[in-house]
């Protein structure tokens, strides 16, 4: 799929793929990578999933990737969460204020 797909989903609040619940199968299988406490966790195209906030329970430490800016906002906004956002070169960078998370807003760029 395009990223235009995506984004557009975003833009319209077409988002009937977010879960507010943490993925059970996450749950019930995250204890058998038997990963050592405070382990990069590395979660791509991740909207604005509440699995990021059990993930950090769990004691690691989170980073995120999304396309949309609006999910990355959402995400914080939606969690009570601080941030900020700054641009760099044209790209807009959000992240948190007093959390053990990275969130960022990416781009697709063909190979």
């Amino acid at each position: 799929m395009q990223q235009s797909f995506w984004l557009e989903r975003w833009q319209h609040n077409q988002i009937g793929f977010h879960d507010n619940d943490i993925n059970s199968h996450l749950k019930q299988n995250w204890s058998s990578l038997a990963l050592p406490q405070n382990s990069q966790v590395f979660v791509p195209f991740c909207g604005k999933t509440n699995d990021l906030l059990w993930l950090r329970e769990q004691g690691h430490q989170i980073i995120a990737v999304e396309l949309s800016c609006i999910a990355v906002e959402a995400f914080f906004s939606d969690n009570q969460l601080l941030f900020k956002r700054d641009y760099i070169a044209e790209t807009s960078l959000i992240y948190p204020l007093i959390f053990s998370l990275m969130l960022w807003p990416c781009t697709i760029e063909p190979l």
